[in-house]
Formats: structure tokens, sequence, C-alpha cells
């Protein structure tokens, strides 16, 4: 069995996160990066030891095979290919550690993380308010200052900060064409408003079931990394549709899908969201590595997490998309059928959306669109 195979199951993990922030706030846009949030879990696999890595693996639906070497490699293989000199789109990884000054951190800890993630480790007094500008200042430059801060404060009992940042930004392989866009109304959850909806003609990859239409467009020349929208039928809601959405099944649909003609709007949108991922993870099986108990002493003999900050940007445009996260960690001691018919898919009211990489199925971006905003820029 190959390292990336082993991570396969995070597109589970990915779908199962978007359901709980979805219940968690009814109603309200929900944008997740579960690639990120496993990507900082994952840094925090080598220092975690018994119930708390075995808590860690459940809620990124990975088995627990026992050979830490082998999950560390499927990490690392996974960073690479997404890193690779053969994408043709900007997405960057990039990892990070803050640990408190005179507080002794297992350097084998620090070393795998540097092999396996390219973890930049820094060693500050938490006291200080530069630390916190550093912090927020080093999200600022891994996602190009769509997200600017993470943290307002370190708690007193603060001992070492993980960080995780994600950014994508890719053209579509065919853009829309801005003079067919045009204002129209969509019908959300807060009521209807007038949005701009870009318009595009021809043949896209395209399937349909009872339940829903779903599309997928491709970036840059390759393909190789796509945005699907998946658009509840009228008498489904989004909830609906999601309740049944595994990402075994969505990999299944979205590798079903068959080039057709059709007809697409789609909105002019951006979105933004914060969260703090403590409840829904912990919902997720995470709940060991959350409590005082947890055994972290791969990292140090005292520790536990003690909160795990999540914030997101997207921005969907004619001419591509953009998109960045950043995940956080704070420590503190102690069936488809897609049928090839002239279709017409148009998005408005409440969809779904999801940015995945063909090769390793890693969900970079997932979600809920119940009132889309306009980009910032627009008059």
């Amino acid at each position: 069995m190959t390292s990336i195979r082993l991570l396969a199951p995070t597109s589970d993990f990915g779908f199962a996160l978007l359901r709980e922030e979805v219940k968690a706030r009814p109603g309200q846009n929900v944008l997740v990066s579960p690639a990120s949030v496993a990507l900082c879990l994952g840094s925090a696999l080598p220092g975690a030891r018994g119930k708390t890595r075995a808590a860690i693996l459940k809620t990124l639906r990975m088995p627990n095979y026992g050979d830490a070497k082998l999950v560390n490699q499927a990490f690392g293989n996974l960073v690479r290919d997404l890193t690779g000199s053969s994408l043709d789109v900007e997405l960057s990884l990039a990892s990070a550690v803050w640990a408190r000054q005179g507080v002794k951190i297992n350097p084998e800890f620090l070393s795998t993380n540097k092999q396996i993630f390219g973890t930049e480790v820094n060693v500050a007094d938490f006291g200080a308010p530069q630390t916190v500008k550093d912090i927020n200042g080093w999200c600022a430059k891994k996602t190009k200052d769509r997200i600017t801060k993470i943290v307002d404060q370190l708690p007193p009992a603060a001992v070492m900060m993980l960080l995780q940042a994600t950014y994508f930004k890719a053209p579509w392989t065919v853009t829309f064409d801005k003079q067919l866009t045009d204002l129209q109304n969509f019908q959300g959850l807060g009521g209807s408003s007038q949005l701009p909806l870009m318009f595009r003609g021809g043949d896209m990859h395209y399937g349909q079931t009872d339940d829903y239409q779903m599309v997928s467009l491709p970036f840059a020349k390759s393909g190789r990394i796509k945005m699907s929208f998946i658009l509840p039928s009228a008498d489904k809601s989004v909830s609906d549709v999601l309740d049944t959405l595994t990402g075994a099944g969505f990999i299944s649909n979205y590798r079903s899908l068959v080039p057709c003609d059709g007809h697409l709007w789609l909105p002019r949108y951006q979105m933004e969201d914060d969260i703090t991922l403590n409840d829904s993870l912990e919902k997720l099986g995470l709940g060991e590595a959350l409590s005082p108990k947890a055994n972290f002493s791969g990292i140090h003999s005292s520790m536990f997490i003690s909160q795990i900050k999540h914030k997101t940007f997207k921005k969907v445009t004619e001419e591509g998309a953009e998109a960045a996260a950043v995940t956080s960690i704070g420590f503190e001691s102690t069936s488809f059928d897609p049928r090839k018919i002239s279709w017409n898919m148009r998005i408005n009211r409440p969809f779904i959306s999801v940015i995945s990489d063909d090769n390793t199925n890693t969900i970079l971006f997932a979600s809920v669109v119940n009132d889309p905003q306009p980009v910032a820029d627009e008059k």
C-alpha cells in the first residue's frame, strides 16, 4: 500500500468537517480548507502518543497503521506532490511552529516537522506583543495579505503554536466573458438579492442525479486542479445533499462527470470565514487531544491542544479563483448517473463548491454558499 493511498481518507474528513460546521451554523456561509486543517493536525502527529495519536488519526479518517514513519511519509509525499514544479497553478503550503522561550520542546519533533512539512521553527517570548505581531505577519505573508490575523493575544498558559497556511490562485482553463455577466436574482436563505451571474456555454464536465446537478471547471492548462459546483434540485436543501456526501462518494461522482454541451450561470462572489474548530473536531473524534490528559510526550512532557482556529478566504471571478487558509493549533501545558444531454445549470440559490486535486484526491477548499457576497472591489 502506497503512502498516497494512506492519505485518501482525508477527503472523507473534509466533508465531515464541512457538515459539522454547517450544522453548527445553520443558514450561514461556511468555508473550510480540509487540506490546511489536516496538514496542521498532521504536523502534531509526530509528537502524539497512544490514545492521543489514535484520536488524531480517527479525526482525519486515517487508519491507525501503527507505523509512524509510514504516516509521516504519506504527509511528506502529499506536501511534495501539491507543491511540485509540475503544477501550473499557484499553490503554496507553509508550516511554522512558535515555541515559548524557556520551554524545552523535543528536538526530534522539530526535526521531523522540518523534514516532512518544511516547518519554520521560532522560539519567542510569549508575553511580548511583538510575538503576536510576528505570528500574524507570517500569516499575512504566506497568504498574500488575504488572512492578516490569526491571534489577538497568547494565553498565559500557552507553550506552543502550530501554524499551517495554504494559498491558491489560478485562472480558469476557459475564462468567462465579462460582457456576458449581468445582474440576476439569487434566492438565498437570507432573502432575494441581485447578484452578478457569469455565463459560459459549451462543453463542460457535467452530471446530474435526482437530487442535484454537478459541474466541474478546470484551472490553467493542465486542468489537474478543478472547482466543482453542486446545485441541489429545487426540492432539496444544501443540507439534504451534504448529508449524503462522503469524500469517497464525491470523488466517485466527480470522476463520473462527462463532457457535454450546456449552459452555466455562476455567481461572481467572495467569502471569508473565521472559525474555532474545537467543537466540530471533538465530534469527529479529537476529544482525547483536546483534554488535559492528552499525551503529546513526543513534544513536551505536559501538553494538550487548547484551541484550533481556522480562517479562510475565497474569491471567484470571470478570470479564475483565489483562496487562502490559515489553521493554528494552540497548545497549553496540562451513486451517480451522468447523462450526456444538453443542460442548463443556473446557480441562483444556495450551493456547494469544492476545489480539489486530481492526483491526490485532496480537498483543498470546500464551502456552502447560502448568500453570496459581491467581490470587494466591485462598485
